[in-house]
């Protein structure tokens, strides 16, 4: 719950003076099995920069889903292929999970040089 909140906290009016940006790893954009119960109408004020990092077949959103919905262009996407809520991919992807962690980490390490050269 904790990416959801944070979006949440970044639509509100006033933040706190050192809030930069949010990143989330696993945004839930909707509760498991209930696709239409929407979880993104606050995304649309968002105030900072926001990186979500989803796996491709995340339960609570995944990539054919999320290319559905309309996204202001604060929200960054970050897709790990193969890749569930928890950033783990199947084993028959070739990918671990180390694997999977390292792309969310370098992803983490681009979007704050970019947010702090600003």
């Amino acid at each position: 719950m904790g990416g959801r909140i944070a979006t949440l906290m970044n639509a509100e009016t006033v933040l706190p003076q050192q809030w930069e940006g949010v990143i989330c790893l696993g945004y839930p954009f909707h509760p498991a099995r209930k696709p239409d119960t929407l979880r993104t109408e606050h995304l649309a004020k968002s105030n900072k920069p926001t990186l979500i990092i989803q796996g491709t077949r995340d339960l609570l959103g995944n990539r054919n889903e999320v290319a559905t919905y309309s996204l202001p262009e604060e929200i960054l996407l970050e897709w790990v292929e193969s890749a569930d809520h928890d950033l783990k991919p199947l084993k028959v992807s070739g990918h671990d999970h180390d694997q999977a962690i390292q792309q969310a980490s370098s992803a983490i390490h681009k979007f704050t040089k970019k947010l702090y050269r600003e």
